[in-house]
């Protein structure tokens, strides 16, 4: 294990075998947050996922190896995406808000977690901001409830 310094900072870089170490505890952690979630106990689910984004944090493969990269930062980036739902369940708006910052700078479009964004905003009384991700999440993606029919909730919240 080294260390080397990127835009974000100093990553922990591995060699293949500990990358594959890595990854596989993550799957390990992910499928217990995933049965915690199931068996609503979002806590656990919370903290879960948490412990997969730790493992994951600043961690490279040696020698920038690309596939190997790209699978770190998919797991990195689907363990932010299930912390963002679990932690919601649990009312852990902030916790909740920052998860998603962290899908949404991997991938600014998943409408899906900046509609749970737009959510927790709302918990967080950022109506104005809500209001916002609501509104691009339920319009470039089909499968969300329509802005209309959002938006007098988030509304009668703010006016109440």
């Amino acid at each position: 294990c080294s260390t080397l310094m990127s835009d974000s900072g100093t990553k922990r870089v591995l060699p293949s075998s500990e990358v594959n170490s890595v990854l596989t505890l993550a799957d390990e952690m992910k499928q217990a947050g995933k049965e915690s979630f199931e068996q609503h106990d979002y806590a656990m689910a919370v903290t879960r996922f948490v412990q997969i984004t730790n493992v994951l944090q600043d961690v490279a493969a040696v020698d920038a190896n690309v596939d190997e990269n790209e699978a770190i930062a998919t797991a990195r980036r689907l363990a932010y995406r299930s912390l963002s739902i679990a932690a919601l369940k649990n009312w852990e708006w902030n916790r909740a808000r920052h998860a998603c910052d962290r899908v949404l700078e991997l991938d600014p479009a998943d409408y899906t977690v900046m509609y749970r964004q737009a959510k927790a905003y709302q918990q967080l009384g950022r109506f104005d901001l809500a209001r916002e991700r609501l509104q691009v999440s339920c319009c470039c993606n089909t499968t969300l409830p329509h802005p209309d029919y959002c938006m007098p909730s988030i509304t009668t919240t703010y006016a109440g």
